[in-house]
């Protein structure tokens, strides 16, 4: 086997770094099952306009006659999540609370939602302080949902679904 030395073999290590990281973050592109979903707009949806525009209502839960469902609030999930989210609790309506906006503005919205909320979802432990006061002013019980280490399907930076799985 011939070997290289000097230049030669310095040059071949940097060529070959240089293609190994792009292998390494070639993997990490996105190559996840797209989850479509519809988002409706709260206007549209009740008639008195309550200045819903954090939230995202999904599904076909809120229009398709089915009022009767109970609502759930979730915090701090990805927009590339809602649409297995909305299918895993289609016993639901659901309404995500945008990311970006958990402060006192949300609470105030949130306090006044046309309708009760039944539970709170939180990705993780992402909640902030204001979540946590309004769920004790409402008296509505906080839920979390997370991948954590149980996942069969691929990695969460890759944007892979998540298996579900209720404790307790």
């Amino acid at each position: 086997m011939r070997t290289l030395r000097g230049s030669n073999q310095s040059a071949l290590w940097t060529l070959s770094k240089s293609y190994k990281r792009k292998l390494f973050f070639k993997e990490k592109k996105i190559s996840h099952i797209e989850w479509k979903y519809k988002l409706h707009d709260p206007n549209l949806i009740y008639k008195e306009p309550r200045h819903l525009k954090n939230f995202n209502l999904v599904g076909d839960n809120w229009t398709s006659g089915k009022n009767h469902l109970p609502i759930l609030l979730l915090w701090g999930f990805n927009d590339w999540k809602f649409g297995f989210v909305a299918k895993y609790l289609s016993n639901y309506r659901i309404a995500f609370a945008d990311r970006k906006k958990m402060g006192p503005e949300i609470l105030w919205q949130s306090m006044i939602f046309p309708e009760p909320i039944q539970n709170f979802i939180v990705w993780g432990k992402n909640e902030t302080v204001w979540v946590r006061i309004l769920s004790r002013i409402k008296g509505i019980e906080i839920w979390r949902m997370e991948d954590g280490f149980l996942r069969s399907m691929g990695l969460g930076a890759n944007h892979t679904h998540t298996i579900f799985h209720r404790v307790g």
